[in-house]
């Protein structure tokens, strides 16, 4: 049985309204954080925008990688690239998630302690 490219994108937009945002409690699809989503062969690249450029980096960061787990989990999806917008962390946040390096991989840089 062959999926066809609507349904594989529905199926995309199904797995991220699992995605809560962890202060919020709500479905990053019902927030409208989601901007964009296409599938490419079994590709699907997906683009979040939050609601302000200084949200949280580890609330931030959460929403994307469980982004990321939940596209990974559609059947017929073999890659994905969520790709954070618009946040002051989303260069670490996206190169993070995209290398599985986890929050403290994403930040590996730490203050000095006195």
């Amino acid at each position: 049985m062959t999926t066809l490219l609507p349904d594989l994108r529905d199926a995309v937009t199904a797995a991220l309204s699992t995605v809560r945002d962890p202060e919020l409690d709500e479905s990053i699809v019902d927030l409208g954080f989601v901007t964009r989503t296409t599938v490419d062969g079994g590709h699907a690249q997906v683009r979040l925008r939050l609601p302000t450029y200084f949200c949280a980096p580890n609330f931030a960061y959460l929403m994307v990688a469980d982004a990321h787990d939940a596209v990974r989990s559609v059947p017929g999806i073999d890659t994905a690239s969520i790709v954070l917008e618009e946040h002051f962390a989303a260069a670490e946040i996206n190169s993070g998630v995209a290398a599985g390096a986890g929050f403290d991989g994403s930040f590996p840089t730490k203050p000095a302690r006195s």
